[in-house]
């Protein structure tokens, strides 16, 4: 391979690189939201079934 292949697979890899670790910064994210979102509703059963249960 000559200097400039090298140099283009380098370029490549890294851009595939970063490409790799935004999707999973982007995921996890999404997974974040995801999760409190569903925490927030179990918290909010909860809060109504000891309700219920209080009141009988």
């Amino acid at each position: 391979m000559s200097s400039a292949q090298l140099d283009l697979a380098r370029t490549i890899h890294r851009e595939r690189e970063a490409e790799a670790r935004a999707f999973a910064v982007s995921t996890t994210a999404r997974l974040a939201r995801r999760e409190r979102r569903l925490q927030h509703h179990i918290d909010r059963v909860a809060a109504r079934l000891a309700v219920r249960d209080y009141l009988g």
